[in-house]
């Protein structure tokens, strides 16, 4: 995914080609329909589908946890019992997914909002999702958001290695 691909992060180079999309929804239509809206947003992206919890979790750990962004139909109730925020609250569960976009869509923002931010949603659209520039537009903005932080994070644990390895002075050198 593009976190393993950017090595040292520079944010003038910063890109979402190749980005990997797991777009989670239980109808064939909106598969459908949501494939076709990826694609259009970034011929680059690589797409794959899952039509319920159990196929997106085989799809994640087939990835071995390496998505970029993940588009979830939070209405639907997947077959094998989960919602779409529980379904996110096992992603993001996962060490691996922190650095991953978590997209719900959904008819009802403003009444699931709450539910799905607490569950890790990063983002939340109104069905029908946007047009594919819009899409385009809020995922490369989304996904700058992450890599910043992680970069932050990754400077932070190398100041503390680095103090770690710092000594001070004993009363006898002193």
């Amino acid at each position: 995914n593009i976190i393993y691909m950017l090595g040292v992060f520079d944010e003038s180079t910063f890109s979402t080609s190749g980005a990997k999309v797991l777009v989670v929804v239980s109808s064939a239509v909106q598969m459908k329909m949501m494939t076709s809206k990826f694609r259009l947003a970034d011929i680059s992206w690589d797409v794959k589908l899952a039509a319920n919890a159990d196929e997106a979790l085989k799809a994640l750990i087939a990835a071995r946890w390496h998505y970029d962004v993940i588009m979830i139909n939070e209405n639907s109730s997947f077959n094998d019992g989960l919602l779409g925020y529980d379904l996110v609250k096992l992603i993001r569960s996962h060490a691996d997914m922190t650095t991953c976009v978590i997209i719900a869509c959904t008819s009802n923002p403003a009444d699931k909002e709450e539910d799905l931010r607490g569950a890790g949603v990063d983002d939340i659209w109104s069905k029908p999702a946007p047009d594919p520039a819009v899409m385009k537009a809020k995922i490369d903005k989304l996904l700058l958001i992450k890599m910043r932080k992680y970069a932050l994070e990754i400077q932070q644990q190398q100041l503390a290695v680095s103090y770690t390895h710092l000594t001070l002075p004993t009363n006898r050198e002193v």
